[in-house]
């Protein structure tokens, strides 16, 4: 996924270019979040995410922005 997404860690977010299901995850996880930080409804937005079929691109910048958030640190991974 990372191979396939390029480069742009730092590239904010553009919600205009969200597919239809990547919008309605997006909204998940912010409401989740917005309810005294459920984290357990934030992962599960999170594992939602990972599950679905869109563009490379799409699920890496969603899965970059909730990073920005949840903290686990994303890009310093290995493929280990």
């Amino acid at each position: 996924l990372k191979e396939s997404a390029g480069k742009g860690k730092d590239t904010p977010l553009d919600r205009s270019k969200l597919s239809k299901e990547g919008a309605e995850i997006l909204q998940e996880f912010e409401a989740a979040l917005s309810d005294d930080l459920s984290m357990p409804r934030a992962m599960a937005s999170v594992h939602k995410l990972l599950s679905f079929r869109s563009e490379p691109q799409e699920r890496l910048s969603l899965l970059r922005h909730f990073d920005s958030v949840l903290g686990f640190q994303i890009d310093g991974w290995s493929a280990e």
